[in-house]
């Protein structure tokens, strides 16, 4: 027993003596840890790069994807990086306490943007609508150009870009015109109330008879007022033709009007799926 304890004695001394004679020891398992940690962080970055591919692959949305695959990355890096200060002698739970209290004091100071960020997120899981799809959201109409993570640009039909913050477009409805393949053309039609109504029923129904519609044409008596009655046409077309459709329509409607002398009080109206249009 005497003897070990003389041993260990020793071997203290002589570590003691090496760590006072070798000072560049503790330098070097600190080049190791951050080789450590870069090793890591190219690892990760090599996953991340996969794991976005294969989100991708399965037809995920691309910034659903690259969000949920930096995620993956950074808590790599993060878990290396923790281990790494544990090795050499510093405490991992009074940085964990301090990364925590840094951490709610930026969520304080940036919530409006987390907020933004959140709402980023849930749009990019539920999809209301996606790139290419023409919205009115938040009082703009336009066509979705971008979908990122704190915003969602869209350009207008006179090619403007709008900037709308994914926080004001989650909390409100949005109204998605190119949801359905089908879109229902609305054309408002003013007639002279004297003109009998059967009559301009029947006209209005020849005129439309020959336009291709996905679905039947309709003529509807709407309202009726002391100087004029008023009928709307509506007819069915796919999103990609609906303005082809409107033409064919109007000058269809114009020329069967014209050809009885009966004039339209007013100018047509056109209600387009999400805009306005008259002739």
């Amino acid at each position: 027993s005497t003897q070990s304890t003389g041993t260990m004695m020793e071997l203290n001394t002589t570590t003691e003596h090496l760590s006072h004679k070798f000072p560049y020891a503790h330098g070097v398992a600190y080049f190791w840890n951050l080789l450590t940690v870069f090793a890591f962080w190219k690892i990760a970055s090599q996953l991340q790069s996969f794991i976005c591919s294969r989100l991708e692959a399965a037809e995920v949305e691309a910034t659903v994807a690259r969000f949920l695959s930096r995620v993956v990355q950074w808590a790599l890096v993060s878990v290396a990086a923790i281990t790494c200060l544990s090795t050499i002698g510093i405490n991992t739970t009074t940085l964990s306490a301090l990364i925590t209290a840094v951490g709610v004091s930026i969520g304080f100071a940036f919530k409006g943007s987390l907020s933004h960020l959140a709402a980023g997120v849930m749009l990019l899981i539920f999809e209301p609508f996606k790139v290419g799809d023409f919205v009115s959201i938040n009082g703009h109409q336009g066509t979705i150009f971008e979908i990122d993570l704190f915003v969602t640009r869209l350009d207008t039909p006179d090619n403007q870009r709008i900037v709308v913050p994914n926080n004001a477009i989650f909390g409100t409805p949005i109204k998605n015109y190119s949801h359905h393949k089908l879109q229902r053309l609305d054309i408002d039609i003013n007639v002279a109330v004297d003109v009998e109504i059967d009559e301009t029923h029947s006209l209005l129904e020849e005129a439309i008879s020959g336009i291709e519609s996905n679905g039947a044409p309709e003529v509807a008596l709407i309202g009726l007022t002391d100087d004029v009655t008023n009928w709307q046409v509506r007819v069915w077309a796919e999103r990609k033709n609906i303005k082809k459709v409107k033409e064919q329509v109007i000058s269809a409607v114009k020329k069967k009007l014209d050809s009885q002398k009966i004039k339209s009080l007013k100018k047509i109206f056109v209600q387009m799926p999400g805009e306005n249009w008259k002739g």
